[in-house]
């Protein structure tokens, strides 16, 4: 039985669009899964993933303020202003304490939010975190860029041009600019809850150096590689994202259940 729904939350900063997809009503039992979309996309291309997650959870799919179906502010918003608006929506949504799962730039909101809002973060999957800093400049972002589209679907590319379209072109440098200046490295020492890294084997714009390294810096952290898959794992193998997502957040229960029998 599908319960998939469309919903506005409206907060002081913006009206966010959200998909909300579940199998079976609401309850204390069933886990919530946030995901977010990366550089001025929207939530559409996390649909085949969220399908595939709403088998086990209710998975909440919100457009960030300017993208998407969601209000467009005049200001363009950086990483931590991102986050902050992450916040505002969870609340209005009354999500309670979630998992959150980011593609690209939506693990940079995602690393921001959970550093400064971790009492409602259970853990994170960072699924092709972005920036690598091995190619942390406009020539290196567009060239990755360029290479890995070759090796995304068809309806990803189609997604694409359908969401810059709609967001703008100033919305779409500024927002590439604040991506580009904000130093994921930094900050991830300071995650104080389970994360995962996911990268794609074919991934042009993520590294496995800095996939690798994205993964030593997290306390706790382990890494997980998709073979074949390219930059957006969620569009093209969201079967396999999901089943890892699964697996990681049941040993998450399994070692909290242990920790309060012990």
């Amino acid at each position: 039985m599908s319960l998939n729904r469309e919903t506005y939350y409206t907060t002081a900063r913006a009206r966010y669009f959200t998909s909300i997809y579940s199998s079976r009503p609401a309850d204390s039992e069933q886990e919530s899964v946030v995901l977010v979309h990366g550089l001025c996309q929207s939530g559409t291309y996390m649909t085949r993933l969220a399908m595939e997650l709403a088998r086990k959870f209710i998975v909440y799919v919100p457009d960030l303020p300017g993208f998407g179906k969601s209000s467009k502010p005049p200001q363009v918003l950086n990483i931590q202003e991102t986050a902050d608006a992450l916040y505002d929506w969870a609340k209005a949504a009354n999500i309670g304490k979630a998992y959150y799962l980011g593609n690209s730039t939506g693990c940079q909101a995602i690393v921001d939010f959970t550093i400064h809002y971790m009492d409602m973060v259970k853990g994170i999957i960072l699924q092709g975190p972005t920036i690598d800093p091995y190619y942390r400049s406009v020539p290196g972002q567009l060239g990755s860029f360029v290479r890995n589209s070759r090796e995304e679907p068809s309806l990803q590319k189609r997604n694409m041009i359908i969401d810059y379209s709609k967001c703008g072109l100033r919305r779409v440098r500024k927002t590439f600019e604040y991506a580009l200046i904000y130093e994921t490295e930094k900050y991830l020492p300071e995650i104080k809850v389970p994360a995962m890294v996911v990268r794609g084997s074919e991934d042009m714009i993520v590294s496995q150096e800095w996939a690798r390294q994205a993964t030593e810096l997290l306390p706790g952290g382990e890494l997980t590689i998709i073979p074949g898959a390219a930059h957006s794992v969620n569009m093209s193998m969201p079967k396999e994202l999901a089943t890892i997502t699964e697996k990681f957040i049941e040993n998450i229960n399994v070692k909290n259940h242990e920790s309060t029998i012990s």
